[in-house]
């Protein structure tokens, strides 16, 4: 997570006005097996679903650190992306991989540690829940 935000207004000003179909029907054919990636931890099919050509294209070059955190996550093979406007980016990692974990946030922290926050998460198999009281 970058400690300077991007301004959704640039970020949605980068976005072509309309877009090629065969990128559009790519990020389609690809996100409809997102599910099944999750429940399977399967990082290579996570890394090519989320390979996106919508807005990761275009946004990505707005952050400062994106590419750098990008080539960290293609050094070790792990699926990259970024939030829907940016400017926070996303990681997927095996907690079966301590060694990879451990690598990759060291990798991290050398490229980026000073301008951003490395937060690791965990997937919530449950999901967002809504609390009514």
């Amino acid at each position: 997570i970058p400690h300077r935000e991007l301004a959704t207004s640039l970020a949605r000003s980068v976005l072509p006005k309309s877009y090629p179909l065969a990128d559009l029907t790519y990020d389609c054919a690809h996100l409809i097996h997102l599910p099944e990636a999750f429940k399977e931890a399967d990082l290579p099919l996570l890394k090519e679903i989320i390979g996106d050509k919508v807005h990761v294209p275009y946004r990505l070059p707005l952050i400062a650190e994106g590419q750098a955190v990008e080539a960290v996550a293609e050094k070790h093979n792990l699926p990259f992306t970024i939030s829907g406007a940016g400017s926070s980016m996303l990681i997927l990692y095996s907690l079966k991989d301590e060694a990879v974990i451990n690598e990759t946030i060291k990798d991290l922290q050398e490229k980026v540690g000073s301008t951003c926050e490395i937060k690791p998460i965990r997937f919530d198999e449950d999901g967002a829940m809504l609390e009514v009281k």
